[in-house]
């Protein structure tokens, strides 16, 4: 083998030149190229494998790098999801203890469970969407997220209104009647929203890393739609306007409210 070829091993292994082998690097402009192409590429190597450089980085992300004492632990998307659905679910399946439709005995329960059934399937679907890591680490798609939103939001609002008149005896109000109980129930379902998003807020803290006003909005859909769950459950009131725009209003409204915050809280 010639001088050449012995360099070219000994670069490729990463074994150090012997001292002939330096002195002819010196004499060979062909090896002179090759020894500082990898003396650049160990360099670079090197630099990679140091520490981070905290001072570019998002205060946000700084912070949590400087501060983390132990190893990075898996966290699969459905237990995360399950921090969201449980306090959703369970404030809602409570709305039946404390206060249940008179109505209820009049009919059987198939259609009632129909409703609770979707818009619980709602909720697991946007709290599993807003808390995915996706294929890259960055969460769902945006384009995902925006249909899940689009979903929840038409979803919830479909469910309501095929749903709203089928227990049979159900309270018929009109008039000023109809007005207050729409208000009475409008406020009772975004403050049972406002309190599931107090619950589930932590767990969609600092979680997007794009798109942080639409995995606010899809939040806050979510949230809403414990209340409307706590409506449909609570509420004895029939009428098509009512339900949507009564029990509709959690949805709609912590969607809207979502997308507000979602900029300043969720975004990483």
């Amino acid at each position: 083998m010639t001088d050449c070829d012995l360099i070219a091993d000994a670069v490729a292994e990463g074994r150090a030149l012997t001292e002939g082998q330096r002195r002819h690097v010196t004499s060979c402009r062909a090896c002179e190229l090759l020894t500082a192409d990898d003396a650049a590429l160990a360099s670079m190597v090197r630099a990679d494998a140091a520490t981070p450089d905290t001072d570019a980085m998002p205060a946000a992300l700084r912070a949590a790098v400087e501060g983390a004492s132990s190893p990075v632990r898996s966290f699969s998307a459905w237990r995360r999801a399950v921090r969201v659905m449980g306090p959703a679910l369970a404030f809602a399946m409570a709305a039946i203890v404390w206060r249940p439709r008179a109505d209820l005995a009049h009919r059987p329960m198939a259609w009632v469970v129909v409703g609770v059934a979707a818009l619980a399937s709602l909720v697991a679907l946007g709290a599993w969407t807003s808390l995915s890591r996706g294929a890259r680490g960055l969460g769902a798609s945006v384009a995902s997220r925006a249909a899940v939103l689009v979903a929840i939001v038409l979803g919830s609002l479909a469910a309501l209104s095929s749903l709203h008149d089928a227990v049979e005896g159900s309270r018929v109000v009109e008039g000023s009647a109809a007005v207050t109980a729409l208000a009475h129930c409008a406020f009772r379902g975004v403050t049972a929203a406002a309190l599931v998003a107090v619950l589930v807020g932590p767990a969609l803290r600092r979680t997007a890393v794009t798109a942080p006003t639409l995995t606010g909005a899809l939040g806050g859909a979510v949230a809403g739609l414990a209340g409307a769950l706590t409506l449909h459950v609570m509420c004895p009131v029939a009428g098509l306007a009512h339900a949507l725009v009564g029990h509709g209003a959690p949805v709609v409204l912590g969607a809207v409210l979502g997308a507000l915050v979602g900029r300043r809280f969720v975004a990483v």
